[in-house]
């Protein structure tokens, strides 16, 4: 947790997060968006996966 954090976002990446003080000096953003009191987080993209199924890969199959 930051608080009075901020994040700089260069297109689809985030290029920086820290103290909004210093963000500010880093980073000239085209647009600005007031998140007080807010959780900033990144997209949970691909959060559904089968990754355990990588341990059943070339077992026998149970199945008939």
């Amino acid at each position: 947790m930051i608080p009075g954090g901020a994040v700089a976002i260069d297109g689809t990446k985030i290029a920086a997060v820290g103290k909004f003080e210093k963000i500010a000096l880093e980073f000239r953003g085209r647009r600005v968006i007031d998140a007080h009191d807010s959780l900033i987080m990144p997209g949970l993209v691909n959060g559904h996966t089968h990754a355990a199924m990588t341990c059943f890969r070339g077992s026998p199959t149970i199945w008939p």
